[in-house]
C-alpha cells in the first residue's frame, strides 16, 4: 500500500509491542523479540495488501499485486516457459522390485512379518500409480519456487503452491522418518567386528556366499526366488532389496551397499532405523538446487539447476516416485488421466502389475489439467494450511524437524496467505529469468519423449552433465559420504 493506510486497514489491531526488558536481563533477548515483532508487522502488511485487490482504481490494485509478489518466492522459470521437448529423467528406483519381493514371499511367513514393518506401506501402494512418470516429476521440478529451504521442494501447479517435504514423504510411503539415531558408541566403535578396507563382513559372506562386493539387487532377487534358499535369509534379503532397490537408488546397476548389509546383524535395529529420512535426503538432493560447496568455482546454483532440467538426460537418486504419488494425492484431476484410474490393486494383490514399462501420463495431459479452471489442490490433514512447526508439534512430536533448517520469510508469508484463504494465481509468482532455452509444449513432444524412453531417441548424457553428476556423487550429494552415516547405524 502506497501513500498511507487504506480503508480496509482501519480498525485493525496494532501489532504487539516488544515489552521492556525485565530487570536482571540483557537487551540481547529483547532484540530477538523486536526482530520477531518486525517479522509479524511485515506479514500483517502483506496480508492487508492481499485483501486490497478490489479497493480503489485499477492502478492501486496493480500496485498492491506487485508488492505482494515481492514478498513471495520467485519461480525458477517464468510461467509457461518451462523446459520441454525431449527431457529425460533417469529414475533408477523401479516399483516392480516391490512386486518381485511380494511374489517371492507369497504364502511364506516372512511376507506376513514384512507387512507388519515400516516397509508394509510400500507393499500397499496402488500399482496403477507406480509406473514412473518422468514427465510429471520433471514438470513439477521445472515449476518449482526458489526458496532458502534446505529440505523442502516448493512448486506451483495451476497457480497453486505445493510443498513436498518430509511430512508428505512419510505420509505417502509409511516409512519411519524420525531423527537419525545417535549413540556414544558411534565414536568408540559399534561393538561389531571391524573389517579391513575392501574386506567384506561375516554377515555379507554368510548372506551372499561370496566375498566380493559386486552383488546387485537382481542377484539378491534371484537368491530370494530360489526354492532352496535358507529360511533365515528370506527376511534379510527382502529388506536389503527394498532398501537398495527402491529407496536408496544411486545408479543403474543397483549394487547392494555393504554398510546396509552389516546392519542386518541386528534385525530389530534395522527395522527401527528411519529409512524414510535416509531415502528422503537422497531424493531431495536432486530436486532442489545444489549448495555452493558442491559446484565449481562461482557457478550459480540456480543456473546449474536450470541447466540440469534443460539437458536431455538427468539422474534422479533415492525414491522420486514419492513426489509422483504425492502429486496424485494433492491434484486428484491428474489421476483421471492415467489408465484405469479407478483401479485400487496393490502389490499384495497384483505383484506383477509394474513388470512392463508403461507410459501413464503424457505431457499434453498434464498441461490440460494445469490449465483447467476447475483444478484444485487437496491437502490431507491440512498439512500446508497450518504451519510446518505446528504440524510436527501436533502430529509427529517434532520427529520430522531438521536441526539445520532455515526460516524463509517468503515461504512463511506463503503459508500465512494460504491459511488466510488467499486464492493464488500464476501472477502471484514472478519468474527469476525471462530468457534461455525454454519453451512451451509442442505438438509431437509426447511421441518424441516416448520414443526416447523406449530407446529410439537420444539418451546419452553430455560431458558437462556427467562431470556435475560425478562430482556431486564424490562429494556425497544423494548419499552419505563413504556411507559414514550407514556405518554408524549398528549398535
Amino acid at each position: 500500500m502506497v501513500g498511507g493506510r487504506t480503508k480496509s486497514n482501519r480498525g485493525r489491531k496494532k501489532p504487539p509491542q516488544a515489552p521492556a526488558p525485565p530487570s536482571g536481563r540483557t537487551l540481547r533477548s529483547n532484540s530477538r523479540i523486536v526482530e520477531q515483532v518486525q517479522q509479524v508487522e511485515e506479514v500483517q502488511e502483506a496480508v492487508s495488501i492481499s485483501t486490497d485487490y478490489d479497493v480503489g482504481a485499477d492502478g492501486v490494485a496493480e500496485d498492491a499485486g506487485v508488492l505482494l509478489r515481492e514478498k513471495l518466492p520467485r519461480r525458477l522459470f517464468p510461467v509457461h516457459c518451462y523446459p520441454s521437448g525431449i527431457n529425460r529423467l533417469n529414475i533408477y528406483a523401479k516399483a516392480h522390485v516391490i512386486g518381485e519381493v511380494v511374489a517371492a514371499l507369497t504364502c511364506k511367513e516372512e511376507l506376513e512379518q514384512l507387512k507388519e514393518t515400516q516397509f508394509g506401506g510400500l507393499l500397499n501402494l496402488h500399482v496403477g500409480r507406480c509406473q514412473n512418470s518422468a514427465k510429471l516429476i520433471h514438470g513439477l521440478l521445472g515449476r518449482q519456487l526458489v526458496t532458502k529451504k534446505k529440505h523442502e521442494l516448493w512448486t506451483v501447479f495451476g497457480g497453486n503452491p505445493i510443498r513436498f517435504s518430509l511430512v508428505e514423504f512419510k505420509r505417502v510411503t509409511g516409512l519411519k522418518c524420525g531423527k537419525f539415531p545417535r549413540s556414544e558408541d558411534d565414536e568408540e566403535g559399534t561393538g561389531q567386528p571391524q573389517t579391513k578396507p575392501g574386506e567384506m563382513s561375516k554377515m555379507w559372506t554368510d548372506l551372499f556366499n561370496r566375498k566380493d562386493s559386486s552383488v546387485t539387487v537382481d542377484d539378491a532377487i534371484a537368491m530370494l526366488k530360489a526354492p532352496d534358499v535358507a529360511e533365515w535369509k528370506r527376511l534379510p534379503l527382502a529388506l536389503i532389496i527394498l532398501v537398495d532397490g527402491v529407496l536408496l537408488c544411486r545408479d543403474k546397476a543397483l549394487y547392494i551397499t555393504p554398510a546396509y548389509v552389516d546392519i542386518l546383524c541386528d534385525i530389530e535395529y534395522f527395522l527401527d532405523y528411519p529409512w524414510g529420512r535416509e531415502s528422503y535426503v537422497m531424493t531431495i538432493s536432486r530436486f532442489i538446487p545444489l549448495p555452493h560447496e558442491f559446484l565449481d568455482g562461482d557457478e550459480d546454483p540456480l543456473d546449474e539447476m536450470r541447466a540440469r532440467l534443460r539437458q536431455q538426460t538427468s539422474a534422479c537418486f533415492g525414491f522420486p516416485l514419492a513426489l509422483q504419488l504425492f502429486a496424485f494425492e494433492a491434484i486428484p484431476m491428474l489421476v483421471r488421466q492415467i489408465p484405469q484410474p479407478e483401479k485400487t490393486d496393490t502389490f499384495l494383490t497384483d505383484p506383477s502389475a509394474c513388470e512392463k514399462t508403461q507410459t501413464i501420463l503424457y505431457l499434453n495431459s498434464i498441461v490440460e489439467v494445469e490449465e483447467d479452471p476447475e483444478v484444485c489442490l487437496y491437502y490431507p490433514n491440512n498439512s500446508l494450511i497450518i504451519s510446518f512447526k505446528e504440524y510436527v508439534r501436533n502430529e509427529a512430536k517434532k520427529e520430522l524437524e531438521w536441526d539445520d533448517e532455515v526460516v524463509d520469510e517468503q515461504v512463511e508469508m506463503l503459508i500465512k496467505l494460504k491459511r488466510e484463504g488467499h486464492k493464488f494465481s500464476h501472477s502471484d509468482f514472478q519468474g527469476c529469468e525471462a530468457s534461455g532455452n525454454v519453451e512451451e509444449p509442442r505438438a509431437g513432444d509426447d511421441e518424441r519423449a516416448e520414443a526416447t524412453e523406449q530407446g529410439k531417441g537420444p539418451r546419452k548424457q553430455g560431458p558437462a552433465a556427467r562431470k556435475r553428476s560425478k562430482k556431486a556423487q564424490r562429494k556425497g550429494v544423494g548419499r552419505k559420504k563413504d556411507n559414514s552415516k550407514a556405518r554408524n547405524l549398528r549398535k
